[in-house]
């Protein structure tokens, strides 16, 4: 596997990617949603984030994340760390031996995909990404038809106009 490097800097928006291990399509069983809840919620509190979107689909989440500091790694890996322990998670998918011996999870995949936003309309097309996602993944018809994601709080605060639940691709 090729070592590569993050870069790392300071406060702002950041868009993550994070996919199970092999795709396993597991995230939206109840258990699961709840194991993530509470690690959102117990990352917060060690490693303060605000959430401003996040979508969960079957095998896979986004989120963008504004954070005061530079640890956006500590924060993906306690969040995939308390998921896999408060779930308790059993996975029918062996891990390789090498993946044993480096303790890997057999939820998550070792690695997870970021992006630092810096503008606004960056900001909202990956926000237009996240919302979109189930559509694109063929889950929904519309895009207000799903219920894992922040959307539809943005349209109760009024940042999003409720006509944008009806979008299709």
């Amino acid at each position: 596997m090729p070592n590569f490097c993050r870069y790392f800097d300071t406060a702002g928006y950041f868009f993550l990617t994070v996919v199970t291990y092999k795709r396993q399509p597991v995230l939206l069983e109840p258990y699961m949603r709840s194991a993530l809840k509470q690690a959102l919620k117990l990352t917060a509190q060690k490693y303060p984030f605000t959430i401003h979107a996040f979508v969960l689909l079957p095998d896979h989440f986004h989120a963008i994340i504004e954070i005061e500091d530079t640890l956006v790694p500590q924060r993906v890996s306690m969040i995939k760390r308390y998921t896999t322990k408060i779930s308790g998670f059993k996975s029918d998918v062996p891990l390789t031996e090498n993946e044993k011996f480096e303790r890997r999870s057999n939820l998550w995949q070792s690695r997870y995909w970021e992006h630092r936003i810096m503008s606004e309309r960056r900001l909202h097309n990956q926000l237009m990404y996240c919302y979109t996602n189930p559509l694109k993944h063929k889950l929904v018809a519309k895009l207000g038809d799903w219920p894992y994601s922040t959307f539809h709080r943005d349209v109760k605060r009024g940042i999003l106009p409720p006509e944008w639940a009806g979008i299709t691709l």
